[in-house]
């Protein structure tokens, strides 16, 4: 893609989204390592504070979506063919590889039955991690609608939808906490994964940041609500575990923690390259497709991450005592990402030479 036109924020933040992904699923190794400690250790706050951005991840995945796909016009057979299908086969092919992951690797002592295989298949999501390709498959089924929507949607619609959002499912939490009141029930679903986080995705890449002139005290006041967004869900977090609650966080809290990290990601990322084009710069840079390349292995990070994440432990366990849990996860996490990418690019080489061999 023309250097110009490459969004190197989205892929920063894929980046982010897939690392969390695998640190989401690294229980008392990553995420839920604050619970091996005490709150007087500070390796507690700094566990729970990174906890909050494995709500981030999928989440991220969704509005990155919205900001690619929603302005794209393509008729119902093309959606079907080039995406619904895809995410069906997906399901299918890799719902039937855990599965015999399963019978063969992990738990070798349950019996190979090709029917129960096709049934778990069709009625769940195989493995707990699996449950992304469903919602996403949602998603594209709904998504002639949400471009509907966009199409006829004023800047001023789109800012009461996300503020009732915020309303009740960032202000209304940490209040009902202080006031010690059960939760509001309002009969309203703002379905977040299928419309808010898209739309949230297609308006921010499309409509607000051409439109917004991004000054110091603009960009302040940005980071300022994530950040207070951030803490006030760590504290949220940690007064729910204090009344021996399961911990939860405030899913608004962390829609104004992606909101502030794709802005900061945006105007980083414009800005770097800015300066390169100025100075005559027109190819990327190698920060910029070392970014890219660890990119394009999301989509293997969200197929292979049990095989990603549980073959690479002994990396962590190697290193725990010796550079402590946060590196150690780093390194462990990191080179999951990089086998991931390495695996996207084996099969786009696979692919490009398929293709030039149908050519001929």
């Amino acid at each position: 893609m023309d250097y110009k036109r490459k969004k190197y924020h989205l892929d920063a933040l894929r980046v982010l989204a897939s690392f969390f992904v695998l640190f989401g699923h690294s229980d008392l190794r990553g995420q839920h390592y604050f619970m091996t400690t005490t709150v007087w250790n500070p390796s507690y706050w700094v566990s729970i504070c990174l906890q909050q951005f494995t709500f981030v991840n999928i989440a991220i995945f969704f509005m990155i979506s919205g900001a690619l796909l929603l302005k794209k016009e393509e008729d119902l057979k093309t959606l079907f063919k080039k995406r619904i299908l895809k995410y069906v086969l997906l399901i299918i092919v890799f719902g039937f590889f855990q599965c015999i992951y399963d019978c063969t690797i992990r738990y070798p002592e349950q019996n190979f039955n090709l029917i129960e295989i096709l049934k778990k298949i069709y009625s769940t999501s195989v493995i707990y991690q699996y449950w992304f390709l469903r919602s996403y498959l949602a998603f594209l089924i709904i998504l002639p609608f949400l471009r509907i929507l966009v199409k006829n949607m004023s800047d001023k619609l789109m800012y009461y939808l996300l503020g009732g959002y915020v309303i009740v499912f960032a202000i209304l939490p940490p209040l009902e906490i202080l006031l010690g009141l059960d939760r509001i029930q309002l009969h309203v679903t703002f379905y977040t994964d299928l419309v808010i986080l898209p739309l949230t995705g297609h308006f921010l890449e499309n409509n607000f940041f051409p439109k917004v002139k991004w000054t110091k005290p603009r960009i302040l006041l940005s980071n300022v609500i994530m950040l207070a967004a951030w803490g006030v869900n760590v504290w949220y977090t940690f007064k729910r575990m204090e009344q021996g609650l399961f911990y939860y966080v405030a899913d608004g809290l962390t829609y104004l923690l992606m909101v502030g990290l794709y802005i900061d990601f945006r105007l980083i990322c414009d800005k770097i390259k800015e300066k390169r084009l100025a100075n005559g710069k027109e190819k990327a840079s190698i920060p910029g497709n070392i970014i890219s390349f660890l990119a394009g292995g999301s989509l293997m990070i969200l197929l292979f991450e049990p095989q990603l994440r549980e073959n690479t432990m002994f990396i962590y366990d190697n290193l725990v005592d010796k550079i402590k849990w946060l590196p150690a996860d780093v390194v462990w996490l990191g080179t999951a990402l990089i086998i991931a990418a390495c695996i996207n690019f084996v099969k786009d080489l696979f692919l490009k030479t398929v293709k030039k061999i149908r050519q001929k």
